[in-house]
């Protein structure tokens, strides 16, 4: 159980979360900075530093509560569940899922354009958050299983940046 200081911070870090993806949704990505983050917040600047170590950390914690790369735990937990289900068909029940998320989080497609078109003050922060969900993704490839065949490994990325690249045209 969280102390009533404990829950003070957790209440503080959301309510930054929620201040930066607010930001962009109504004023777009140029809009967001420290200052205007911690502003919408209403809390103090030095905040941020303090739960995130910085903007950039701010910015790798929306990404990844906002699993904006997805969710490997949507096709291991099936798989692992039902030894027997069609893999092949648990990827695209999958990929379809996350790039309909995907479509409907506004804010993402805005930042992953972003970062697309040469990026800003964002791109440190995703990246950071893309490295971990890449970690996680090494980890449970390396589990062997249905990804041991390179062709369907290799099906798998190219299905994954075909849906990201239809979910990011959707702006």
């Amino acid at each position: 159980p969280l102390s009533k200081a404990g829950h003070k911070r957790e209440s503080t870090k959301a309510a930054l979360i929620e201040a930066f993806e607010s930001l962009i949704a109504e004023e777009g990505v140029a809009a967001v900075g420290v200052n205007a983050v911690a502003k919408r917040a209403g809390v103090g600047k030095p905040l941020i530093y303090k739960y995130f170590d910085g903007f950039d950390g701010l910015v790798a914690a929306w990404a990844s509560q906002s699993k904006i790369w997805g969710d490997d735990d949507d096709i291991f937990a099936p798989l692992s569940q039902n030894p027997s289900a069609d893999p092949i068909a648990v990827m695209r029940d999958t990929l379809v899922k996350s790039s309909t998320e995907l479509r409907e989080k506004p804010v993402a497609l805005q930042i992953m354009a972003h970062a697309l078109l040469g990026g800003s003050e964002l791109t440190a922060g995703l990246e950071a958050a893309k490295q971990e969900s890449g970690n996680h993704h090494d980890a449970l490839y390396e589990q062997g299983g249905v990804f041991d065949d390179p062709d369907t490994s290799a099906l798998l990325l190219v299905m994954y940046a075909a849906s990201r690249y239809l979910a990011l045209r959707s702006l």
